[in-house]
């Protein structure tokens, strides 16, 4: 099968060849959004594959990022909202996706990840690593100086991730603002006593952001987490011991929809109504509404984080900088229908 040339795409489009060449190589700001439009949907329909190898020769660059997950169970986090945002701030920009998978020795491995841009033909690297990042790889890359940047990961440089902590914190402000006093922040996603190395950041940073906004309203903070990790099979028991306690919270800040569906049916099976006798509110990339009442919910910007990495990435590869301060993404809250001011 011949190869699609851009002659062909601009014959197909009345538009001149160099115009569709600067178009299918990212140079878009010079022409109209509808002659960019025509070119990326005519060489779609024409199979227009671009000459990779090309391309890396004449620029010194493979016009591609890889996006590189752990081969370890549920290391990495791969939302489709992530994906989206990472793939269509690459598409603007005219540049490639690669997805690999590769282990822990690969990745540390001193002689051979200097050649893993080339291994891969990509320019740099997207790390999606959520849980037991590699030991000493983060030193190593920047050692090295390739331009990488952490998705969902806690980093003081070259990391984009939600802001857990603030959205915690703006969360709890909004239970404090309807005049709740018992305020309950609930994770049984891993115990008080339990080694804080294998924590996402995220589970800490949300229940900091949750003490935050309670010692400075001058409340006690109660946090209801066992002291080690029950599997999620035993935590409707535990959903249902804590609301027993005679000193119950009027609201409840959780740390996913799986908890608060079990928060749900604890409450039902005791009569407890939400939001009438009990506030409730947790986090999600969307709206949690696929239960009995929509919950208000701490957005996590999955898709603008895709978005930042990516912006931040293509900055390291044109600079030739490799350090860059993390940026920390905004949470925002939607409503649903689980909080209303506490009962009298």
């Amino acid at each position: 099968m011949q190869r699609v040339t851009l002659q062909q795409i601009a014959d197909a489009t009345g538009l001149g060849k160099s115009t569709v060449g600067y178009i299918l190589r990212g140079d878009r700001k010079r022409f109209t959004e509808e002659s960019c439009e025509l070119v990326l949907r005519t060489a779609r329909q024409l199979g227009y594959r671009s000459n990779v190898a090309a391309r890396a020769m004449s620029k010194g660059r493979f016009g591609a990022v890889a996006l590189i997950n752990s081969t370890g169970f549920l290391r990495s986090i791969f939302s489709p909202h992530l994906l989206t945002g990472i793939d269509a701030s690459l598409q603007q920009a005219g540049l490639l996706l690669t997805v690999a998978a590769l282990d822990d020795e690969h990745l540390t491995d001193r002689e051979r990840l200097p050649s893993l841009l080339s291994d891969l033909s990509v320019d740099g690297i997207l790390l999606n690593y959520a849980f037991h990042q590699p030991p000493g790889l983060n030193e190593l890359l920047s050692q090295l100086g390739l331009p990488t940047v952490w998705i969902n990961a806690k980093y003081a440089d070259n990391a984009v991730y939600a802001n857990d902590h603030g959205g915690a914190q703006t969360a709890t402000e909004r239970l404090l603002k309807l005049g709740h006093t018992r305020i309950a922040y609930c994770d049984p996603e891993i115990g008080s006593d339990d080694d804080q190395v294998f924590w996402h950041y995220s589970m800490h940073d949300r229940e900091a952001g949750y003490r935050a906004a309670m010692t400075a309203a001058g409340l006690p903070a109660q946090v209801w987490r066992p002291k080690h990790r029950q599997p999620p099979h035993e935590w409707l028991d535990l959903c249902r011991e804590w609301f027993a306690n005679p000193t119950r919270p009027s609201a409840i800040l959780c740390y996913s929809p799986r908890i608060a569906r079990n928060l749900l049916m604890a409450a039902s099976q005791l009569d407890i109504k939400i939001p009438q006798d009990c506030s409730l509110m947790t986090f999600a990339a969307g709206l949690v509404d696929d239960l009995q009442v929509p919950i208000d919910t701490v957005l996590i910007p999955d898709r603008a984080i895709g978005h930042a990495a990516v912006a931040m990435l293509r900055d390291q590869i044109a600079t030739g900088t490799t350090k860059q301060v993390s940026q920390a993404i905004t949470m925002d809250l939607a409503q649903g229908a689980s909080c209303s001011p506490p009962t009298p």
